[in-house]
């Protein structure tokens, strides 16, 4: 239980209510007396998740004869209650109803206490004790890390505003020092040239002549001597993608350190998009959107095709070696090893895009054909940047299709063409190993049951068998999703101006959000992330292209905002990580404190973890360690 001090956050502190002992109750529960008036022989409690679609009742408890009887429900989702005369069965069917006696609603909350009263044919719920509100914590945290930005920011700008007086007053000093140094020598050219001298000036300082001799006029070498050389700008860091890779990154760590006990933070169970449903997609987009900043100046500079796909397999290879090492972390049975996973989806995404961005992109593109453009009198085209990714447009669209193809025509056993659901209990267990349709029949073709996912998440809802959210079929629309990142790093080497990149990025969100919408609600394929559906892919780039927006505007345009602290793990994300993997379990990047029963708690140890991480990120930063592959 937390200090009484604490109590409005999540709970009132009581040890006891009714009888009742409420410091059993972990996070997300409550309790529920089910008053049987009738005292009813044989009566059953069956329950309905919310979250669980298209699913039968199942069975809960036994509530027969005299009461009250004492159940501890889980309040994280609603759910939907019937009393049933007949739990012989384990599932009954919504549509079956006849042996029910009645049926309520149960909308709970955490650390209540309610009562069921059950009178034949009628059903009511009352709260005897009012539930936490679990939002307090999350509001609390989020306040306290917002004031700790904005004094972040403060600091900053105190320090930078400081820092600029101070150059200023050096520059000063030397501009004076400089200034008199030049007027000493002005005074002794008056002089030397009183006594009869000539003074010309080199590339190498002062040359003195007699009067007498005659006055050559400077030679070739000297003229350029005198000509300062103007150097080439460098060409700015765009310091936004680094932020929208670090956000990525850090909501990945919170997400999987446990995202707070919080379910519309994780990842939807099976169809939907939540908060953690978007780090993944994002982490591949921003991935996209580096690959033409890479890999057009090299081209550009005449570099190899063979050499630079050699450095794209490399790189996929270490990846993919590094995502089975990670994942052998919840066990390294050769015989069970799982074999896909997250670095792995990133490497073979990134091989198969970066190659097409190899071996398809022209030379004279980007920066350098803008240039060329310009001194012809010419700007780039509106679809320029989209013209020239044409021939990459047209194969990875098909694989898309291939991704949906499959999934319609491909012949499953025991599963009808089309399906998409997560098996188990759905559809009353019709279909109950068929669990992601082909996509889950691809893996267990291919890699084998033994080497898949053993527990989805699907598997707590609807009781699914092994499968992998990150398997073999979803790499098909992977590639589109770090294909539109490719698309819109396009626009950064195409387009010059800050105006033009941001009108076509948010013209591209509106797009792809649009098409998502419609693929899902016309097209009746889900918004699903671990069937890595068209229209997951097409929305949670839009969001990636808003974020993207958003980001550019104010670090790289008005620079208001230095990016801070994202900044940091984004140019290390692959130490944050994996090193998040390896020290899940390791203090202090983890603790406990008593029983960690609220969601304050574990949001507590979640942020702390997260926020240790993004501490190393800035001492690499300081001491300019970059690890990449």
């Amino acid at each position: 239980m937390l200090p009484a001090s604490l109590w409005w956050l999540e709970e009132s502190g009581l040890a006891h209510w009714g009888g009742l002992d409420m410091t059993a109750l972990r996070m997300d529960q409550a309790y529920v007396r089910v008053h049987n008036v009738e005292e009813e022989d044989p009566l059953w409690l069956y329950s309905l998740s919310e979250d669980c679609h298209e699913c039968p009742y199942r069975r809960t408890a036994d509530v027969s004869g005299e009461g009250p009887h004492i159940l501890k429900v889980n309040t994280a989702r609603g759910a939907t209650w019937r009393l049933y005369t007949n739990g012989e069965n384990d599932t009954v069917a919504r549509e079956d109803t006849r042996w029910a006696s009645c049926e309520v609603p149960a909308r709970l909350g955490e650390f209540g206490v309610y009562d069921l009263h059950v009178n034949g044919t009628d059903c009511m719920l009352h709260t005897d004790r009012e539930p936490a509100n679990v939002l307090f914590p999350l509001a609390g945290v989020a306040v306290v890390l917002l004031a700790l930005a904005v004094l972040h920011g403060a600091v900053s700008l105190v320090a930078s505003c400081f820092g600029r007086r101070q150059r200023r007053r050096r520059e000063a000093k030397r501009t004076a020092s400089s200034g008199v140094a030049a007027g000493a020598r002005a005074e002794d050219d008056r002089r030397l040239q009183h006594d009869g001298y000539k003074v010309h000036l080199n590339g190498n300082g002062r040359k003195l002549l007699d009067a007498d001799t005659p006055s050559a006029s400077p030679s070739p070498s000297s003229s350029i001597a005198t000509t300062p050389a103007v150097p080439t700008p460098a060409r700015r860091r765009v310091r936004s993608v680094d932020v929208v890779r670090g956000i990525s990154i850090v909501l990945m760590m919170f997400v999987n350190h446990g995202a707070g006990g919080y379910w519309f933070l994780s990842h939807a169970t099976w169809d939907g998009l939540y908060v953690g449903d978007l780090v993944f997609p994002w982490f591949l987009w921003i991935m996209g959107v580096c690959i033409p900043l890479s890999i057009r100046p090299q081209l550009a500079k005449g570099a190899s095709r063979c050499r630079l796909l050699l450095s794209v397999l490399r790189r996929s290879v270490v990846l993919f070696a590094l995502g089975v090492a990670v994942t052998s972390l919840s066990g390294s049975r050769v015989e069970a090893l799982r074999v896909m996973g997250v670095l792995q989806r990133l490497g073979v995404s990134y091989l198969v895009a970066a190659s097409l961005a190899v071996l398809m992109t022209p030379r004279r593109w980007g920066a350098a054909a803008v240039d060329m453009d310009k001194a012809r009198g010419r700007s780039p085209g509106v679809f320029a940047d989209v013209l020239v990714l044409l021939p990459q447009w047209v194969v990875v669209l098909a694989l898309a299709a291939a991704h949906v193809v499959a999934f319609f025509l491909l012949d499953v056993p025991d599963c009808p063409r089309g399906y998409m659901g997560p098996g188990g209990v759905h559809m009353d267990g019709a279909f109950a190993n068929c669990t992601g349709g082909a996509a889950g029949y691809v893996d267990k073709l291919v890699l084998g049951q033994e080497h898949l996912y053993p527990t989805p998440g699907s598997h707590a809802v609807y009781g699914s068998g092994p499968f992998d959210p990150e398997g073999l079929l979803g790499c098909l629309t992977s590639v589109l999703q770090v294909f539109l990142g490719v698309q819109a790093g396009s626009a950064l080497v195409t387009f010059p101006s800050w105006r033009s990149r941001v009108v076509r990025w948010f013209a591209w969100a509106v797009v792809l959000a649009v098409a998502g919408i419609c693929g899902w609600y016309f097209g009746g394929i889900p918004i699903n992330k671990s069937l890595w559906t068209v229209p997951f892919v097409l929305l949670t780039s839009s969001l990636a292209l808003i974020l993207l927006c958003v980001c550019y505007l104010l670090v790289d345009v008005w620079r208001c905002w230095t990016g801070s602290p994202f900044l940091y793990p984004g140019m290390n994300a692959l130490v944050m990580y994996i090193g998040h993997q390896l020290c899940y379990q390791l203090f202090p990047f983890h603790w406990q404190l008593g029983p960690m029963n609220t969601h304050l708690m574990v949001l507590l140890e979640n942020v702390w973890g997260v926020l240790l991480w993004i501490l190393v990120a800035v001492l690499m930063y300081r001491r300019k360690v970059f690890v990449s592959v």
